[in-house]
This record gives C-alpha cells, sequence and structure tokens, in this order.
C-alpha cells in the first residue's frame, strides 16, 4: 500500500480521535437528556474508528511484511489498537454512567428544605460552570488540531495528483520513446529488405552474367 495512502488513514484516524473527544467532554458537561443524542454521536464515530482503525492497520501489515517487519510500523500498530481500546473503554464507562443516573433519577427524589435546595444548585451551577470553561478550552484546542489535520491532507492529496501528473507526463513520454523505437524498427527492416534485394540482384546478375560467358566460350 501507497505510503501517502498510509499518512491519509493517519490523518483521518487523529480527526475521529478528536471529534470523539469533543462528544466526551459534551458528556460531561450536558445534561442527562442530552446523553443518549451525545451517545449517539459517539457510537457512531467509535463504528468509524474502528473501520477505519482496520484498515489502517491491515494497511500497516501489508507495507510491514514488504519492508521485512520494520519496528517503526509494528509500534504504530500496537498504538492504534490501544487507541481504540481507549475510546471503546470510555464510552462504555459513560453509558454506565448514563444508565445508572437514569435509575437514580427514576427513584423516588427525598425532599429537601428550602435552603439546602438552593445550596444544592448553587454548587451545581458553579460545578458545571468551572467544568464547561474547562471543556469548551479543550474543544476550542482541538477543533485547532482538526483544521491543522484538514490541511495536513489537504497538502498530502495535492502531493497525490502532483504524482499522479507526473506519472502521467511519464507514461506519455513512455509512449513517445516507444512509437519512436517501433518508427526505428519499422525503417531497420525496410533498409534490410532493400539490402537484401539488391544484394541479390548482385549475385543474380553475377550468375547471368557467368552463364552468358560460358555459353559464347562453348561456341
Amino acid at each position: 500500500m501507497n505510503s501517502d495512502i498510509i499518512q491519509i488513514y493517519e490523518v483521518n484516524l487523529q480527526k475521529n480521535y478528536d471529534l470523539l473527544d469533543s462528544q466526551i467532554a459534551k458528556s460531561q458537561i450536558y445534561e442527562e437528556e442530552y446523553l443518549d443524542s451525545i451517545i449517539d454521536s459517539m457510537d457512531n464515530l467509535l463504528t468509524l474508528t474502528s473501520k477505519t482503525t482496520k484498515e489502517y492497520i491491515i494497511g500497516l501489515t501489508l507495507n510491514d511484511k514488504k519492508n521485512k517487519f520494520t519496528n517503526d510500523y509494528s509500534s504504530k500498530i500496537k498504538k492504534a489498537e490501544n487507541n481504540l481500546k481507549e475510546y471503546q473503554t470510555k464510552i462504555k464507562d459513560i453509558k454506565a454512567n448514563h444508565k445508572k443516573n437514569e435509575m437514580k433519577n427514576n427513584e423516588i427524589i427525598p425532599k429537601y428544605n428550602k435552603d439546602d435546595m438552593t445550596q444544592r444548585i448553587e454548587y451545581d451551577s458553579f460545578n458545571k460552570m468551572s467544568q464547561a470553561i474547562r471543556v469548551t478550552t479543550q474543544i476550542e484546542n482541538m477543533s485547532g488540531n482538526i483544521l491543522v489535520n484538514l490541511d495536513g491532507q489537504s497538502n498530502i492529496m495535492k502531493n497525490g495528483v502532483k504524482k499522479v501528473g507526473e506519472i502521467n507526463e511519464e507514461l506519455d513520454m513512455s509512449k513517445i520513446y516507444l512509437t519512436k523505437m517501433i518508427n526505428k524498427e519499422n525503417s531497420d527492416k525496410k533498409i534490410i529488405l532493400f539490402v537484401g534485394f539488391f544484394l541479390f540482384m548482385i549475385i543474380f546478375l553475377v550468375f547471368i552474367y557467368r552463364l552468358y560467358k560460358k555459353f559464347n566460350f562453348q561456341k
């Protein structure tokens, strides 16, 4: 598999990792009622990441065999597998916590006096605000990484197009050289035929001349 395709897989995987991190961060600050939608998004991203990881590992394995099992490819394969397992574990934990919270919410809520309820709301609001600020910063950093990755992927694609153009030019040059070789071969054949015919005529005339002299001598 071409090394440019391997790089595209790496860029796509990093983009998926950033998107998964963003969804995981959202799950920490959004209300429970929005988590079902977030979990669905994470599941879709995880499925895509799993598929891309498998294709990436297959590509690395093929290149690994071609290059006689280099340590670089082996470490990349192990890293990709570990990343996938890590995100699977994180999403599994988020689902488990969400299910646990849903069960708690369905239980009978104990009565609190007004002051306790107010303090609890203020405490939860403060925690959510702090968490939101932290996660927003993380999302901004991830967005920057995604833009950098997209730019890198664009450069890879441009290089790929450039290489295809160079290959087309080389094919055109090869076609020109091949045409010249064929024309030269045809020309050589014509020259050989002409020389052969000329030699044949000389030999034939010499033979006729000798016969003529022989018969005249006998007379």
